[in-house]
């Protein structure tokens, strides 16, 4: 079992090239992971301030309920997620999947003064890497997340990776 916790903090603090204003927002989470055998259950919670949305000036958002579509990162929103992993390997060796769900409620954003709709996504991922001597390192993974947003349109995205870790010289 493992408890986590973070908290993010974003601020201007110089010539304000990022956003062209001044700023502040901040977000705060906890994860607890609880494992089993070959079986790990996850759920998290985070909480965005009102003000403004978090900004991911990275490639992605490290927070505890960012997920393969949305990051539920907005100003005053909170998210809830709940995923179960499993490594096959008992059956299966090298095989692995997951399912993920997150619900956020949306509240008031300040800057806005409009209530968020709430989002939910389901993600499903299920990876293969390959045990055969000579496809060593190979690996291929298949992602399927779906969102929807009340009184909103349904998003669906599928994603398909073949991964070959090189060895280090």
């Amino acid at each position: 079992m493992a408890l986590s916790a973070q908290v993010s903090d974003q601020r201007s603090v110089g010539d304000e090239r990022l956003t062209g204003s001044s700023f502040h927002t901040a977000q705060g989470g906890m994860a607890l992971d609880v494992s089993y055998r070959h079986t790990v259950f996850t759920s998290a919670f985070t909480s965005t301030d009102a003000d403004r949305d978090m900004v991911s000036t990275w490639s992605s958002y490290p927070g505890f309920t960012s997920c393969q579509v949305r990051d539920f990162n907005r100003a005053g929103e909170d998210a809830l997620m709940f995923k179960l992993s499993y490594d096959f390997k008992r059956f299966v060796e090298g095989l692995s999947a997951y399912a993920l769900c997150t619900v956020s409620t949306g509240r008031r954003n300040a800057a806005t003064r409009k209530d968020l709709p709430e989002e939910n996504e389901f993600d499903a991922d299920l990876q293969y890497r390959f045990q055969h001597k000579c496809l060593k390192g190979l690996s291929l993974r298949f992602r399927y997340g779906t969102v929807h947003e009340s009184g909103g349109d349904r998003i669906h995205q599928v994603r398909g990776f073949l991964n070959y870790d090189l060895p280090l010289l």
